[in-house]
C-alpha cells in the first residue's frame, strides 16, 4: 500500500513565476499588486460562488438581494498564508589577487529571492542536508508553502553541500543519500519533517543540471517525507547581477539580478558522436527563442570535438567542456591468470622458491558458482626432493573474484546516472601472468559549459518549473505507515 497524491487535488501556483525579472519589493517595502506579488502560498485554494442579479422591477415574487445572499453557503474564512523558506547552502569565495571577480552565485541568488519573496524566512548558515532537515523539524510548526534550496550541483546528481557534519568531501551524491535513507542496519539518521511537508509543499532545488539525474530528485523527495513535490533544473542555474532590459534596477536602486539558464547539453550511451543533423532538431525544439543564426552556431559548437586533453577532461569532467567527447569510466579487478609456464614462474616466484619448483605446464579453470567466479590455476612441473633429485610436482592455487554482474554493479553503485551509459565487461591479459577485468561505462556528451542561452544581454532565458524539458519533477510515493 502507498499514499498517492490526488492528481485532481488543486495545487497553488508558485508564488514567483520563473522567467520574470527581479522587480519585486525588497524587505521593508509594501509588495506591489499582481500575480508576482504574493510571497506565501495559500493553505487551500480560494472558492467563489455564482452571484444572481436581481433588479428592482423583477416582480412581486422576486426576493431581495439580501435574502438570496443569506441562503448562499457561508464562505470560508481566509486561510492563514503558508510560510516560505529559502536555504542558501553555500558562500561565494572572496576576491583574491588571482581572481578579483569571483563568481557571485550565492550572493546574487539571495538578493534575487529577498526581492521576490520578502516575507520568506532565509537560512544562510547551514551546510549539510542533515542540518537543514533538523532545522525544519525544530523550527517549523505549520505546513510549508515553498521551500527553496540554492546550491551548486552537477548533472550526475551531486549537490555541493555535505550530507552530514561527518561528510568530509562536502558533497551529497545519490549513492550517499540512498545509503542514508536505507541504512544496512538501524534507523536512518535524517530528521523526520513529514509533519510540515504535505501535498501542497513545493521544494525547489536551484542547482545546475541536477534535474538530469531523476534518481536524485526522487531521493530528495524521499528525504523530505515524500508528500511534497521536488523540482530541479536540467540546465545550468544562473543568478547574476546585470542590467535588465531598459536599464531597470530594483526598487532601492541596487543592481538587478537575473535568473537564467545556460549550458546546453545533449548526451547518449555509447561512443557514437553526434552529427549536426542529429543535434539541430533538438536545438531548435529547446531554444526556439533564439534567432536561426544563433541556433546554427550552437549546433556547430556542440558538434565540434572538445579540445581538452584526455588527462584534463579526466580531471575536470564536464567543467570547461566546449563541444563533444566520449567519456569512459571503469572499475577493475586483477586476476592471477597465467597463460604459460613462464608467466606462472614469474607470477608465483615466491612460493616456487620452496623446492625450487620449475613450471612445465599451466591450466586455468573458471567456474561460476553462487555469483562468485572461481579461478583454479594448476601448474605442473618438477621440484627438488629431499635427496636433491628433481621429481614431478603439481601446485594449485584457487582465487575468488566478482562475476560480470558483480563487477558492473560495483561501478554502477558509484554513479547517480547509470542509465546514461552503455555497459560492458572486458578483459586484458598482461605478460606478468595477470588479467585485468574491467567494468566499463561509456557515454557521449555534447556540452557548452556556461554557454549562454540568453536572447540578448538584457533578455535572460528562463522557463517555468512546469516545463518538463527544463525541470525534472519528483514522482516518489511514500509507503504507508509511520
Amino acid at each position: 500500500m502507498s499514499t498517492r497524491r490526488d492528481a485532481a487535488e488543486p495545487r497553488p501556483e508558485p508564488a514567483v513565476r520563473p522567467g520574470h525579472d527581479a522587480e519585486g519589493p525588497v524587505p521593508g517595502q509594501v509588495p506591489p499588486a499582481g500575480p508576482d506579488a504574493a510571497t506565501a502560498t495559500p493553505a487551500s485554494p480560494a472558492h467563489s460562488f455564482a452571484r444572481v442579479a436581481v433588479t428592482a422591477d423583477a416582480g412581486p415574487d422576486s426576493r431581495a438581494q439580501e435574502d438570496l445572499e443569506a441562503e448562499r453557503p457561508a464562505q470560508p474564512e481566509p486561510a492563514t498564508p503558508r510560510r516560505d523558506f529559502v536555504f542558501i547552502m553555500g558562500k561565494d569565495r572572496a576576491p583574491t589577487a588571482r581572481n578579483r571577480t569571483p563568481e557571485q552565485f550565492y550572493t546574487a541568488a539571495e538578493h534575487f529571492y529577498r526581492a521576490r519573496r520578502p516575507t520568506a524566512t532565509f537560512v544562510t548558515d547551514l551546510r549539510t542536508l542533515a542540518d537543514l532537515l533538523s532545522w525544519v523539524a525544530v523550527n517549523v510548526k505549520e505546513p510549508i508553502g515553498n521551500l527553496v534550496i540554492v546550491s551548486h550541483a552537477n548533472e550526475d546528481g551531486t549537490l555541493s553541500f555535505a550530507l552530514n557534519p561527518g561528510d568530509s568531501d562536502g558533497r551529497t551524491s545519490a549513492a550517499e543519500l540512498r545509503a542514508a535513507l536505507h541504512p544496512a542496519g538501524g534507523q536512518q539518521p535524517l530528521a523526520d519533517v513529514r509533519g510540515v511537508v504535505d501535498s501542497r509543499t513545493s521544494i525547489s532545488i536551484k542547482g545546475c543540471d541536477l534535474g538530469r539525474t531523476q534518481a536524485m530528485v526522487e531521493l530528495v523527495d524521499e528525504a523530505f517525507g515524500g508528500a511534497g513535490t521536488v523540482t530541479a533544473p536540467t540546465h545550468e542555474q544562473v543568478y547574476s547581477f546585470r542590467q535588465r532590459r531598459g536599464g531597470a534596477k530594483d526598487p532601492k536602486g541596487s543592481p538587478a539580478v537575473h535568473e537564467s539558464f545556460s549550458g546546453p547539453m545533449f548526451q547518449r550511451p555509447g561512443h557514437r558522436l553526434f552529427t549536426t543533423a542529429e543535434l539541430r532538431p533538438q536545438v531548435d525544439a529547446l531554444y526556439g527563442h533564439l534567432p536561426d543564426a544563433r541556433r546554427a552556431d550552437l549546433t556547430a559548437r556542440l558538434a565540434a570535438r572538445d579540445r581538452r586533453s584526455e588527462a584534463q577532461a579526466g580531471k575536470d569532467g564536464l567543467r570547461g567542456q566546449q563541444g563533444q567527447r566520449v567519456f569512459r569510466l571503469a572499475y577493475s579487478e586483477v586476476v592471477r591468470d597465467p597463460a604459460s609456464p613462464e608467466e606462472a614462474q614469474q607470477l608465483y616466484r615466491a612460493p616456487f622458491r620452496e623446492g625450487r619448483f620449475r613450471a612445465n605446464a599451466v591450466s586455468v579453470q573458471r567456474e561460476l558458482a553462487d555469483g562468485v567466479l572461481h579461478f583454479t590455476v594448476t601448474v605442473t612441473g618438477t621440484a627438488a626432493g629431499p635427496d636433491g633429485k628433481r621429481q614431478p610436482d603439481t601446485r594449485q592455487y584457487v582465487e575468488e573474484h566478482s562475476d560480470d554482474e558483480q563487477l558492473l554493479g560495483k561501478l554502477r553503485s558509484q554513479l547517480g546516472n547509470p542509465e546514461r551509459y552503455s555497459w560492458r565487461v572486458d578483459e586484458t591479459h598482461r605478460t606478468d601472468g595477470t588479467t585485468l577485468r574491467r567494468a566499463v561505462a561509456v557515454r557521449v556528451v555534447a556540452y557548452l559549459h556556461h554557454g549562454s542561452l540568453d536572447r540578448s544581454a538584457t533578455e535572460p532565458f528562463i522557463r517555468p518549473e512546469s516545463d518538463p524539458a527544463f525541470f525534472a519533477t519528483s514522482t516518489y510515493e511514500a509507503p504507508d505507515g509511520p
